[in-house]
C-alpha cells in the first residue's frame, strides 16, 4: 500500500492546483480502500496508523496538490486518528515523523486558503495531543508568539468556538496577503427561505468565509427540525457552480446575491438564488472578487423595458423607411 500511496502522491502533484474531478475521485476512492483495511481488524488499525498517519499529514499539508485532495485527506487522517485505539495512537504520535508532521500542519495553517481545511488542520493537531502537550509544542508549529497563545487556549470542550476565534485571528492578522476572509453577516436566504446560523450560545456571529484558495464562499447552518437539536450543515457555493453575483447596497446594508447554475438543497430547502445581508461598513465587494472575479453586467428585461426597446426599434425601422 506504502507504494501505491507514494505513486498516487507523484500523480495528485502531477496534477498541481488545477482541479481535476477525476483526480479527487481518485483519492476518495484509495483512501476509502486505505479505511476499509483500517476499519477490517485490529491488525488493519494498526498498519494504517502506523504507516499511513504521516504519509496523510504530510499530503495534507502538501501546499503543491489541490486544496479538495488536502481536504479529502485530513478527512481521513481525523477519522483514523478518531477510531484508532489510544494505545496505539500514543505509541504513534510520539515519533520524530509525527512531530514533524504536527510543523507541517502548523505552517499550513497559517497559509489558509479554505475554512473547512483551516478547521480540519486545527482539529488535526488538537486530536494528536492533548492540552498540556498544546502548551509544550505550540511555540515549535508558529513563530508568531500570540499566534501560539491564541491555539493554546483552545479547548476540546469548546472546539468549534474557540477554533473559529482561533483561525480569524490569524487570517485578519494577514492583511492584504490573506487567503480568508471572514465575515458576519445578518440575515442569509435561499430563494424566500432564511437560514440560520447553528444553535450555540456561544457562537455570537453567522458567519461567512471568502475562501481564495478554494474559491468558494461557505457558511454553517442549522438544520434543527425542532426535535433534534444541534444538528447543522455546512453549505458550500464554489465559483464553477455560480452564474453571476451582484453587490448593491440597500437600506444601509450590503447585499450580496449569488444566482446559480443549479438548484441548492440544504436542510429540505430549496433554491438557486442566496442572498446575504451585511453591515455597510464591510468591504464585502474585495472579498468575493478574490473569490469569484469581476462581476459579470446582467441586464434585466422587464415588460416595460421590452416595451420601450420594440417601439424604439419601430421608430428606426419607420425613419429608415422615409
Amino acid at each position: 500500500m506504502v507504494k501505491w500511496f507514494d505513486k498516487a502522491r507523484e500523480i495528485w502533484a502531477e496534477g498541481g492546483h488545477i482541479k481535476n474531478e477525476n483526480l479527487l475521485n481518485f483519492a476518495e476512492d484509495f483512501f476509502d480502500f486505505v479505511m476499509a483495511v483500517h476499519e477490517n481488524s485490529n491488525e488493519g488499525k494498526s498498519q494504517v496508523t502506523k504507516t499511513f498517519l504521516h504519509r496523510a499529514g504530510q499530503l495534507t499539508a502538501d501546499a503543491g496538490v489541490h486544496i479538495s485532495i488536502q481536504q479529502e485527506a485530513v478527512r481521513k487522517l481525523n477519522q483514523i486518528l478518531d477510531e484508532s485505539p489510544h494505545e496505539l495512537k500514543r505509541q504513534v504520535l510520539s515519533s520524530a515523523e509525527i512531530l514533524s508532521v504536527m510543523k507541517l500542519l502548523g505552517k499550513r495553517i497559517m497559509e489558509g486558503g479554505d475554512y473547512d481545511l483551516q478547521v480540519a488542520l486545527t482539529e488535526a493537531l488538537c486530536r494528536m495531543t492533548t492540552e498540556k502537550q498544546r502548551h509544550e509544542l505550540a511555540d515549535g508549529w508558529f513563530s508568531v508568539e500570540f499566534v501560539a497563545k491564541a491555539f493554546k487556549r483552545i479547548k476540546d470542550s469548546e472546539f468549534e468556538t474557540d477554533c473559529r476565534k482561533f483561525l480569524n485571528l490569524i487570517n485578519g492578522m494577514q492583511g492584504d496577503r490573506r487567503r480568508v476572509y471572514s465575515y458576519p453577516c445578518l440575515e442569509v436566504f435561499l430563494d424566500k427561505h432564511e437560514l440560520f446560523m447553528p444553535a450555540d450560545d456561544k457562537l455570537e456571529e453567522f458567519w461567512i468565509d471568502f475562501n481564495l484558495g478554494s474559491q468558494s464562499i461557505t457558511f454553517y447552518i442549522s438544520t434543527a427540525d425542532g426535535e433534534e437539536e444541534n444538528q447543522w450543515d455546512t453549505v458550500c457555493i464554489p465559483k464553477d457552480e455560480v452564474e453571476y453575483y451582484t453587490v448593491k447596497e440597500e437600506k444601509g446594508q450590503k447585499v450580496l446575491t449569488v444566482m446559480l447554475k443549479q438548484l441548492l438543497n440544504s436542510g429540505g430547502r430549496e433554491g438557486n438564488k442566496i442572498q446575504m445581508y451585511f453591515s455597510a461598513a464591510l468591504d464585502i465587494e474585495e472579498a468575493v472578487r478574490h473569490v469569484y472575479g469581476e462581476p459579470e453586467n446582467k441586464v434585466s428585461v422587464t415588460p416595460e423595458s421590452l416595451s420601450i426597446q420594440l417601439y424604439t426599434g419601430f421608430q428606426s425601422a419607420i425613419k429608415c423607411e422615409n
